[in-house]
């Protein structure tokens, strides 16, 4: 037995070793699990994009209370299910981006009611302003002007332009325009843009929602629309193929083949890239127009022709939707200024 115990106990000696490093490994494995969970939840913080943010009335200031529409006390309640307490993202389109939180029971008389984006009215739930995180800035992206679509499109057509950045959006009615009377006529077409303009400026993390002037005929917009043309000042010396006088309000009609009717178009990236390089003011921001599904009529595509402001440009060798024409010209429109800006 002796000799049995002298023999085991280096084992158990052993085994009592390997157990105790086991344990500590596990230990030190457990304490690095913890540290990266806490640093990948101090990581989900920073960037969690999920917080409740809400177009409300404005002015926003640290202490103001603002009620929320019934609308979007619903939409944060039930759907996001937001509690009292949750945090809120506010703007205004004035007073730049606030952080808010939560809370039950009416505004009181010094609150504001939110109506820009929904039906007002009370709905017991306000949001509490604490700080300011981002000082309101000027939207310097293009106009978007556009024969107005079906409601479906028109309302998607309105919410990837204020995702793309656009300034304003206007609805031009032209010859070949189909109304949607669905809509209910030329305020309802100003409505269902707006509604759709509020939205996709909450998602998008804009500032600002994009103005959202009535509807106009393309007679009367180009009665209105400035002629004035003024020297360019160019960066460099290759002005993309134009000539020294640029208008000061460039107009960009893109048409759907760039041989229509005898008039030549720019390429749109070459048009692009020679209005980034002329210093205009800082007012004249260059605008999109997207004819109608049926195209221009000829005394429409003449009387274009004969504006000084207007830059024909073509969008490639196939024919595409209105929709997509405005997306894929606001998108160009914004790399080359991006990079201009850079």
């Amino acid at each position: 037995m002796a000799r049995v115990s002298r023999i085991t106990r280096p084992l158990r000696a052993a085994a009592s070793a390997a157990i105790v490093a086991v344990a500590a490994a596990a230990t030190v494995a457990v304490s690095v699990v913890a540290t990266f969970a806490t640093s990948l939840a101090a990581v989900v913080v920073v960037t969690d994009h999920r917080t409740p943010r809400l177009l409300v009335e404005g002015p926003l200031n640290s202490g103001a209370r603002v009620e929320l529409t019934p609308a979007q006390a619903k939409h944060v309640m039930t759907v996001l299910r937001a509690r009292e307490g949750s945090a809120l993202v506010l703007f205004d389109g004035e007073s730049g981006e606030w952080s808010a939180e939560l809370r039950r029971g009416i505004a009181g008389g010094s609150g504001k009611r939110s109506s820009r984006n929904g039906a007002s009215g009370g709905s017991g739930v306000c949001a509490h302003v604490a700080e300011q995180l981002r000082p309101q800035r000027v939207e310097t992206g293009p106009r978007l002007l556009f024969a107005p679509l079906k409601s479906k499109v028109l309302a998607l057509l309105a919410e990837k332009a204020t995702e793309l950045g656009v300034s304003e959006l206007v609805p031009v009615l032209t010859e070949h325009t189909e109304i949607d009377h669905t809509l209910g006529g030329e305020e309802g077409i100003s409505n269902r843009i707006f509604i759709a303009a509020c939205a996709a400026a909450e998602q998008c993390e804009r500032l600002s929602v994009p103005v959202v002037q009535p509807l106009v005929t393309l007679e009367r917009l180009l009665d209105e629309w400035p002629r004035e043309v003024h020297k360019a000042r160019t960066r460099d010396s290759d002005d993309a193929g134009f000539d020294a006088m640029a208008p000061v309000a460039p107009l960009l009609v893109a048409l759907e083949r760039n041989d229509e009717r005898g008039v030549y178009a720019w390429p749109l990236l070459t048009a692009a890239m020679g209005l980034a390089r002329r210093r205009l003011p800082d007012d004249a921001l260059p605008a999109v127009l997207i004819g109608p599904e049926g195209g221009f009529t000829t005394e429409e595509a003449d009387a274009l022709a004969k504006h000084p402001a207007v830059v024909f440009v073509s969008l490639g060798p196939r024919i595409l939707r209105a929709e997509t024409a405005a997306f894929t010209a606001l998108a160009v429109l914004q790399a080359v200024s991006d990079e201009a800006a850079a």
